[in-house]
């Protein structure tokens, strides 16, 4: 790919030079600069399917995945495809901090993503970063209703004040907010510490 890449830029470079340098009215060098471009773009577009395929290593592609797993805490197990024979990754969910199994209502918080997630459910995932570890941070909904919102409703969520930064945050500060008047799950409790500052 970075011979293809380097051929098309030494082209580029050349036909600019022949525009540029080629003794003709203003009106033409400008036609010839239209050219130059159409002419690029046509020479682009037959590598697009290997753009395309690159694309999907990065940050903010949207995809389907399939549950192989609830793990612990904030991340799932998920492979591409469905089937038991697919190469997996672990997917965390973006902007929200959900209890560990040794925090009040962790348990409860796995078991509920455990009932709603059942191994080879269908999810849509939209990736917004990912850690050094390998770990994809992303946006995950199942049946078209996002998994942190429900979470958060349910009070065994919170909104992550330090890495919650798209639109979606306000309308899950919202739903936070609601949880604590209503005095649902972690936020029953009596705490001296709010949930982010549990791990401090």
């Amino acid at each position: 790919m970075p011979g293809v890449v380097k051929l098309v830029i030494q082209f580029k470079i050349r036909f600019l030079d022949l525009c540029k340098f080629f003794p003709m009215p203003f009106r033409h060098r400008r036609a010839c600069l239209w050219l130059k471009a159409g002419i690029f773009l046509l020479l682009l577009s037959g590598f697009a399917p290997n753009l395309a395929n690159a694309w999907e290593n990065f940050v903010g592609h949207s995809f389907d995945a399939y549950v192989r797993r609830v793990q612990t805490g904030n991340l799932l197990e998920v492979s591409r495809k469905p089937g038991k024979t697919e190469a997996t990754f672990a997917v965390a969910f973006y902007g929200i901090g959900i209890p560990t199994a040794k925090q009040p209502f962790g348990p409860e918080a796995h078991q509920f993503l455990v009932k709603l997630l059942p191994p080879g459910s269908k999810l849509s995932l939209t990736a917004v970063n990912e850690n050094e570890d390998g770990i994809i941070f992303a946006l995950v909904q199942h049946n078209d209703r996002s998994v942190s919102s429900r979470l958060i409703e349910s009070g065994l969520a919170w909104v992550d004040r330090s890495s919650c930064k798209t639109m979606l945050c306000r309308r899950w500060h919202i739903q936070e907010h609601l949880a604590v008047r209503e005095r649902k799950g972690i936020w029953s409790l009596n705490m001296t510490k709010t949930p982010w500052q549990w791990g401090e």
